[in-house]
């Protein structure tokens, strides 16, 4: 069995990247970036954010490993927040943003997601895709296998309502039709580590 490194503190994100890659019998090790020193540098590009954490996890690993980033963007707000996701959601928190899109008409929003694989060579290797849906006028109740709040106020497109308050069923639907999509980010993964 491959050993991979999840390089992240997120818990959800550890068995997003397990489930996305069953399939591939790899054992997910998570690694914590905070405990090694890893920093998120602050980019408006969620790609050059992945691929820095990548680096710093390989210079200190040297193992295969996966750093997986996004931004959520809001269409009637210029992309706000973007890749400064993070920062800005712990600082307005879900309440914060539903205040902040009072009167904006535009609710289309999406998350952008980056995948970065290093190999055991230290090949660095991208994989990025967007899912679209809409700001949510009300706030979902939150789901504990959620990443973030915008969990609770994202309702993704083909759905009629926000991530935290699908059942089990919808959620594994939604996953799936993304991981399957010719655009998923996992999809192209999964290729790439059964081509190596």
């Amino acid at each position: 069995m491959r050993k991979i490194y999840a390089v992240t503190g997120n818990e959800g994100k550890r068995l997003s990247i397990q489930t996305a890659l069953a399939d591939l019998n790899l054992d997910i090790q998570m690694v914590n970036p905070e405990e090694h020193g890893i920093i998120e540098p602050q980019h408006n590009d969620v790609a050059v954010v992945a691929l820095s954490k990548a680096k710093q996890a390989w210079d200190i690993l040297k193992k295969p490993l996966i750093v997986e980033d996004g931004g959520y963007h809001l269409c009637g707000l210029n992309d706000f927040p973007g890749a400064y996701s993070k920062p800005i959601w712990d600082m307005l928190g879900v309440e914060g943003f539903v205040k902040l899109m009072q009167g904006v008409e535009n609710r289309k929003c999406f998350f952008k997601g980056t995948l970065c694989y290093v190999d055991a060579n230290g090949e660095s290797h991208l994989f990025e895709e967007s899912n679209y849906g809409i700001f949510s006028s009300e706030v979902g109740q939150p789901h504990p296998k959620q990443w973030g709040e915008a969990w609770q106020v994202f309702i993704p497109d083909g759905f009629d309502k926000v991530m935290s308050e699908m059942t089990d069923g919808e959620f594994q639907t939604y996953r799936v039709s993304r991981e399957q999509s010719e655009s998923s980010r996992w999809k192209k993964l999964r290729e790439h580590l059964l081509n190596e």
